[in-house]
């Protein structure tokens, strides 16, 4: 079974994208969503060229499992690893919203030079009354937006799954196709198992 993947052809400033494409009812919410944040937040946003990424990492690794469950130490190492790798070969991209000294959302994102896309893998809010009236969910996606088209980029993929908010974004699906890859096992081998078995048996 395919799986869909939307995404969104980049090919126009932040203005034209907010007139051109964000539905008008999403357009007007989002404004006021951004301003809200911007107003009615002790608002600080910390992005990957700027911050502590040890420090940062911590942050949204915290949003995300508050958000969806406590993981594994093991998980969590093998991420950090992933990130510092990827951090240093320019290849990652985050943005973290603080309310004061409270991390209240942040997205992190794949960003590929060659092929011009850049790929969110991992976001997460505060979710919680208090946050709940800001939509931090569509405040740091609309970011990561606008980074991406001040920055040149072509594609900006959504990744796996069909979720609602991608298409008040603009996202068109496209359908990965998944495949099934099965070790193959010689007739050969499968003879010189059986023989050795019935040895071992012999022996006994």
């Amino acid at each position: 079974m395919d799986t869909p993947c939307p995404g969104i052809e980049l090919d126009r400033d932040w203005k034209s994208y907010k007139q051109d494409i964000l539905l008008s009812s999403l357009n007007r919410k989002l404004f006021i969503f951004l301003r809200s944040v911007d107003k009615g937040l002790d608002y600080r946003v910390v992005y990957s060229n700027s911050g502590d990424l040890e420090k940062d990492i911590d942050a949204l690794l915290e949003l995300w499992q508050q958000r969806f469950g406590e993981r594994e130490n093991e998980e969590l190492r093998q991420i950090k690893k992933l990130w510092g790798i990827c951090y240093q070969q320019k290849q990652l991209w985050y943005e973290i919203i603080y309310d004061g000294e409270i991390a209240v959302a942040g997205l992190a994102a794949f960003t590929d030079h060659i092929k011009n896309c850049i790929s969110p893998f991992m976001m997460a809010y505060k979710y919680d009354k208090n946050y709940s009236r800001y939509s931090l969910g569509l405040v740091i996606v609309a970011h990561s937006l606008k980074y991406a088209i001040d920055k040149g980029y072509k594609v900006y993929d959504f990744g796996r799954g069909n979720s609602e908010y991608k298409t008040w974004f603009g996202a068109t699906n496209c359908n990965n196709k998944n495949y099934i890859i099965r070790r193959r096992i010689y007739l050969a081998g499968i003879k010189s198992r059986l023989r050795r078995l019935v040895l071992a048996w012999g022996s006994r």
